[in-house]
C-alpha cells in the first residue's frame, strides 16, 4: 500500500505534536497527585453473566525454549480450546499479578488502559463475544450467537478454523488524562507489550497464534458495543488448537 502525502503529513504532525520537552513538563510529587492519576479503573459488566475461570501454573518451560517456540502461525486445527487453555491465556498474559492491581505487562503510570475481549467460535464455551475481567478472573458473557461470519470484521480467510478472536482496545482517557496526547503513544506501545505476552503464553501452551492489524475497526467497535470516542479496538489475535 502506497502512503499519499496527505497521510504522510499527517502522522508526521502527530509524531512532531507529541514529541516530548522536558522543560514543559515539571515533575509532580506522588503525594500531590490527583485522584484520577492514582486510581485503577476496571471496566465490569456485572449485570452479565460471567464464567469463572480456573486457576493453573504454566507448563514448565525455560524462556529460551518459549521465545524459540514464539511465531505467528496461521495454521489450526479442529480441535477445541478448553475453558482452563482460555484461563492460562488470560491469566498470564493480562491477569493481576498476585493479587495485586499490576498486570502481567508494563503500563506507563500504572493506568493500565487496555482491554481484553474474546470471541468464541471453537471453544468449550458457548459461541460468543466476551470482556475479561481481571479482578476475579472471569469471562463477562456480552453476547452469543450461533455463528460467526470473520469476512465482516477481517478479511482472512485461514483465520475462519481459530478457536477465537482476542481484541485488545483502549480506554484512552485513562492514559491520556495525565500523559495528553503523547498518552497515545504510550498506549500504543502498551497494546505490544499485552501482544507479546499472547504469543508468549500462546508459544508456552503450545497454541498457534497470529496477530492481525488488518482488521473493520467499525464493526469490530459495533460488535463490542463500545463508544469510539472513548473506547476503541486497538489489536487482534487468532487463537487456537495447533494442526
Amino acid at each position: 500500500m502506497k502512503l499519499n502525502k496527505t497521510a504522510m503529513l499527517a502522522y508526521e504532525a502527530f509524531h512532531r505534536l507529541t514529541s516530548h520537552k522536558s522543560k514543559q513538563h515539571k515533575e509532580i510529587p506522588l503525594d500531590q497527585w490527583p485522584k484520577e492519576w492514582r486510581k485503577i479503573n476496571y471496566k465490569a459488566y456485572p449485570r452479565l453473566g460471567s464464567i469463572q475461570l480456573p486457576r493453573k501454573h504454566l507448563p514448565s518451560m525455560t524462556l529460551e525454549r518459549v521465545l524459540d517456540k514464539r511465531m505467528s502461525s496461521r495454521k489450526f486445527s479442529e480441535k477445541k480450546l478448553s475453558v482452563q487453555d482460555l484461563s492460562s491465556l488470560f491469566l498470564y498474559s493480562a491477569g493481576l499479578k498476585n493479587n495485586s492491581t499490576f498486570r502481567q505487562y508494563p503500563s506507563a503510570g500504572a493506568r493500565f488502559p487496555l482491554e481484553l475481549y474474546f470471541i468464541s467460535t471453537n471453544t468449550d464455551l458457548p459461541n460468543g463475544v466476551y470482556h475479561y475481567y481481571p479482578r476475579s478472573h472471569c469471562l463477562e458473557q456480552i453476547v452469543t450467537f450461533d455463528t460467526f461470519d470473520y469476512d465482516m470484521y477481517v478479511n482472512q480467510s485461514w483465520i475462519k478454523k481459530a478457536g477465537g478472536l482476542i481484541i485488545i482496545t483502549s480506554l484512552f482517557n485513562r492514559t491520556v488524562n495525565k500523559y495528553g496526547n503523547r498518552g497515545y503513544r504510550y498506549i500504543i506501545s502498551e497494546s505490544g507489550h499485552l501482544g507479546q505476552n499472547i504469543y508468549l503464553v500462546s508459544a508456552c501452551l503450545n497454541f498457534a497464534c497470529c496477530g492481525i492489524g488488518g482488521f473493520e475497526d467499525k464493526k469490530i467497535n459495533t460488535l463490542l458495543d463500545i463508544k469510539e470516542h472513548e473506547e476503541s479496538s486497538l489489536y487482534c489475535f487468532a487463537i487456537g488448537k495447533k494442526v
